[in-house]
């Protein structure tokens, strides 16, 4: 496991007790709004949501080192390429687990919020452009 990965499944495991039920209809939107872009085929909108939805995770678990060293200036939120064509399956499925990161946040679940998140990072490690296919 990455020092990422991990830091953000702690962080995810933190947020299933903390989150409130504004923050989790912020995650839905975020979530919906990369939805939307990934069917119009808009992936230039797509990378800046995802680097604000990872953000507002790590707030949920109210800790501001965390918020500091995850989603600060120079951080691993930073898209990991520009988009290019063909992007968009990956980023499907890059959105399915951000709908179940927050559903078992919804849920509380702290033991499921940390699995999915180090599973969902660990995916997107080294994802380079030529790694990213339909």
């Amino acid at each position: 496991m990455t020092c990422a990965a991990c830091l953000f499944a702690m962080a995810a495991a933190l947020a299933a007790g903390r989150v409130t039920g504004t923050q989790l209809a912020e995650l839905d939107a975020l979530v919906q709004k990369m939805e939307q872009a990934v069917e119009a085929d808009d992936l230039g909108s797509f990378y800046p949501l995802n680097g604000e939805l990872h953000a507002k995770l790590i707030a949920c678990a109210g800790n501001p080192q965390a918020q500091q060293d995850l989603a600060g200036p120079g951080n691993e939120l930073q898209p990991l390429s520009p988009p290019r064509p063909g992007a968009a399956g990956s980023l499907r499925v890059s959105n399915y687990e951000h709908r179940a990161i927050v559903a078992a946040l919804r849920a509380g679940d702290a033991d499921a919020a940390e699995r999915l998140m180090e599973q969902h990072i660990q995916s997107g490690q080294g994802a380079a452009p030529q790694n990213i296919t339909e």
